[in-house]
């Protein structure tokens, strides 16, 4: 082969190379279907419970006020799509001070919220391609509040005794709807800002929360 010739299929070698990598390479950031995201931010619990609800007794002080608290997230996610991907998500939540009043003599209890963890199965709905990629989210799962025996005295000197719940009063099923978007920084990370209305189905009362965070993702 003349020295010519050998130039050409190289060359022809090189560039048949580039277009296989040139195809590739859109392939293997596709192949990127996993994904870790971990945030924090702020998560708001709405008035709950009812005046009506006074038991003397039992139940002095029925109305829990609206709080807010700080919260932290991390998730995994499957691209099941581009456009699909099925999402598993934790979010520890902490408490936050809180005044109750009794009803029947405006008495005042002061205390603090229970902290929550919540995890959650979510399909996560979002644009299949691009840096900035907007999502919705809609899911469900469970709702464990951390609560202890816990003994407080009110402003008018009524000591106020809360025994341990049982295990199956602490869980209680939850369903979640939201969205967010995604920024790509790099080849496979980037910023996360996210934003979710919960309701956890309890008893006496349901409980409604929205809960807002922000983060960082990395795709694997």
């Amino acid at each position: 082969m003349t020295s010519g010739a050998s130039a050409r299929a190289w060359l022809r070698a090189a560039a048949a190379s580039a277009l296989i990598g040139a195809v590739a390479l859109p392939a293997a950031s596709q192949e990127r279907r996993f994904q870790v995201a971990v945030g924090g931010g702020l998560h708001h619990h709405f008035s709950y419970g009812a005046e009506s609800d006074y038991v003397q007794g039992e139940n002095d002080f029925p109305v829990t006020p609206g709080h807010t608290s700080s919260s932290l997230n991390l998730s995994l996610s499957y691209a099941v799509k581009p456009w699909l991907a099925v999402e598993y998500d934790g979010r520890f939540v902490g408490s936050a001070a809180v005044v109750l009043r009794d009803p029947s003599d405006g008495d005042v209890l002061r205390c603090r919220s229970n902290r929550h963890f919540a995890f959650a199965l979510t399909l996560l709905l979002r644009l299949p391609a691009g840096r900035v990629r907007p999502y919705l989210a809609l899911g469900g799962g469970l709702d464990r509040m951390e609560a202890k025996e816990e003994t407080v005295t009110t402003d008018l000197g009524q000591v106020i005794s809360w025994p341990a719940p049982g295990e199956d009063a602490l869980l209680a099923p939850l369903v979640q709807a939201g969205g967010g978007v995604e920024i790509l920084v790099g080849k496979a990370f980037g910023v996360r800002l996210d934003g979710r209305y919960i309701l956890i189905l309890d008893d006496p009362a349901d409980v409604r929360a929205v809960s807002a965070t922000a983060g960082l993702f990395l795709r694997l």
